[in-house]
């Protein structure tokens, strides 16, 4: 077992952690390349103690496989800002978030590469980039139809909600990171502590979740009608 040979709780993992096996394992938490370099890099700075683990499974390296979903958003914006049809557009972007969910999941599969969404693995950023896609494609066709083809029924109202959101998503981005916590203890301060349990327990997290995404959409409202949007 990969236990006797390796102190696993010295970096953070329980014992009874399920490991990895195979060529899958080079992807272990806290064992990884990745984990490797920030040992090194993280102890390159003036530290109180050592740096050993993070708990998260976090590494510093994870930034490449986030930038490359990132590169994927601006490959598919600049796709529509070229002349291609609208047809041609739409089966373009089905066919690169087949290829993107197909392949993402057979690295995952085959043991390759599993896909953790939270340290963005290679796999992961691909299996999300396809899908990624295959939903603009669904509503790029729904919405604006095909030139010399079908067309769409006028849906733009359907997209309200997601044109607030669009047009201040770096608000939106930032009210996630830093004022979720405060408006899930805001919203049980005033709606009781088990509001969320209306529907009953399994459907808790879900009630809870949609309730705080709605007070931030609204804060994108106010701003929306304010004519103010945060931009880089």
């Amino acid at each position: 077992r990969p236990s006797d040979l390796f102190d696993f709780v010295r970096i953070g993992l329980p014992a009874d952690w399920p490991h990895l096996e195979g060529f899958a394992a080079h992807w272990e938490k806290n064992t990884n390349v990745a984990a490797a370099v920030d040992q090194w890099f993280l102890n390159c700075f003036p530290r109180k103690e050592p740096f050993v683990f993070n708990r998260g499974g976090y590494q510093t390296l994870n930034f490449v496989p986030s930038l490359a979903t990132m590169i994927f958003g601006l490959v598919a914006g600049g796709l529509f800002r070229t002349d291609r049809s609208a047809k041609r557009k739409f089966w373009l972007l089905v066919g690169a978030g087949v290829l993107g969910v197909v392949s993402g999941w057979l690295l995952g599969r085959a043991g390759v590469c599993p896909v953790v969404k939270r340290i963005w693995t290679p796999s992961w950023t691909l299996l999300s980039g396809g899908w990624a896609c295959l939903i603009l494609a669904t509503f790029f066709g729904a919405i604006d139809g095909f030139q010399g083809g079908w067309q769409a029924r006028p849906a733009r109202w359907l997209t309200f909600p997601l044109v607030v959101v669009g047009m201040n998503s770096l608000t939106m981005y930032f009210m996630a990171q830093l004022i979720y916590g405060w408006v899930r203890k805001t919203l049980q301060t005033h709606l009781g502590a088990d509001y969320a349990q209306v529907l009953g327990a399994s459907y808790g997290p879900i009630v809870e979740a949609t309730s705080i995404v709605l007070v931030l959409w609204l804060l994108c409202y106010w701003l929306y009608r304010q004519k103010v949007f945060l931009r880089v």
